[in-house]
């Protein structure tokens, strides 16, 4: 991306223009908030890009990999505004008589009239799609279920608890074997880090013993059902309440069956471990889209768009992404079984025939 950032900054304020070969990782790497994104975000928003050509692979004598050329420009004609050209001339070639090491292919003079002509037509067809810009710039939305978790106390959520790591504050055995183990002097902080593990460890177990006593099939569908049983169990072992919250947590499993947990105002609060991500297209309404792909199936999700530009270390919720190959799919119909099945087993009689011919 670089690359074109710095023809972009050659090229004449005004009438510039450019055309770049890069391979396919500039169309697509990189996260929302990546600096690659954010890049082809900056190209499309400012119009600076006219086409997009895929080229053969095998063109080249070091490398087989697919390229693309980038035409940029500062001064499109009025039709090409606002819009980006996508040519896919990967079929458009010449087989070469004899390989030159990786190059097999080439682009002989009459191709190159082909791809000219596609790119000057500036006409949709089976090699050419033309777009908007917005097409390709797209919102990160992240979307979570209600809160909605029952609560038991069970062999099984007991392991899940201490796997999630919610006495992790009190003891962590691995940290424990790490630092008596540690080859290197330890630090004044991470002796009293080990003393502090050491002093917590009757609490830790007296813990895990009372979890593991109290231990039953009975399930709470709501934390005010549960969290006084819990107290009650642990408390000869612990009256934290913040440790005894994380607990009840660490044996909580979502369950739709279960009560929806509200904050003090009311609100629905919605479970972190639902979280899901969904990308949808800058030109399209969240809400239509929740309705189209998600809803259907998650009737009770809610969509959260979290971008925040305000903060210290911005938080970008918008990017962009060109995945050029998904606009010229052809779906491919897939070999039925019966052929399949009729291949094998002719292919099957044949060696079997073969192999009774080598001891005959």
């Amino acid at each position: 991306m670089l690359f074109l950032q710095s023809a972009i900054d050659k090229m004449d304020k005004h009438n510039g223009r450019a055309a770049i070969i890069q391979n396919g990782s500039p169309l697509f790497s990189g996260g929302t908030a990546s600096g690659e994104s954010q890049i082809r975000r900056w190209l499309l928003q400012s119009d600076l890009i006219e086409a997009i050509i895929a080229l053969p692979t095998d063109l080249f004598y070091n490398t087989g990999i697919a390229t693309y050329i980038w035409v940029l420009s500062k001064n499109k004609r009025a039709e090409r505004k606002g819009k980006i050209q996508l040519i896919d001339a990967s079929g458009i070639y010449h087989k070469l008589r004899k390989a030159l090491g990786n190059k097999k292919n080439e682009i002989a003079p009459e191709d190159r009239s082909s791809i000219t002509r596609i790119y000057a037509d500036f006409k949709e067809s089976e090699f050419c799609k033309i777009y908007n810009n917005e097409e390709f710039i797209y919102r990160e939305y992240t979307v979570m279920q209600p809160l909605q978790r029952s609560y038991a106390i069970t062999e099984e959520r007991i392991q899940q608890m201490l796997s999630k790591g919610a006495l992790s504050s009190l003891y962590d055995e691995g940290k424990v074997s790490e630092l008596e183990n540690s080859e290197e002097e330890l630090s004044c902080k991470d002796v009293k880090k080990l003393e502090d593990y050491q002093n917590n460890k009757p609490v830790f177990d007296g813990i895990v013993a009372a979890l593991e006593a109290a231990a039953s099939e009975e399930v709470y569908l709501s934390p005010a059902a549960f969290l006084p049983v819990l107290t009650k169990v642990l408390s000869s072992a612990t009256a934290d309440n913040k440790l005894i919250e994380k607990i009840a947590d660490g044996l909580s499993v979502m369950d739709k069956n279960a009560e929806i947990q509200r904050d003090k105002k009311g609100e629905i609060i919605y479970d972190k471990e639902s979280k899901d991500t969904e990308i949808v297209k800058y030109q399209e309404d969240i809400d239509t889209y929740m309705a189209r792909e998600v809803l259907p199936h998650i009737p009770d999700a809610k969509a959260f768009f979290e971008e925040d530009l305000s903060k210290k270390k911005p938080i970008i919720k918008t990017g962009a992404e060109i995945p050029f190959t998904r606009y010229f799919y052809k779906y491919q119909q897939p070999t039925p079984s019966e052929e399949l099945e009729e291949r094998f087993t002719t292919l099957e009689k044949s060696i079997n025939e073969r192999v009774a011919k080598l001891f005959d």
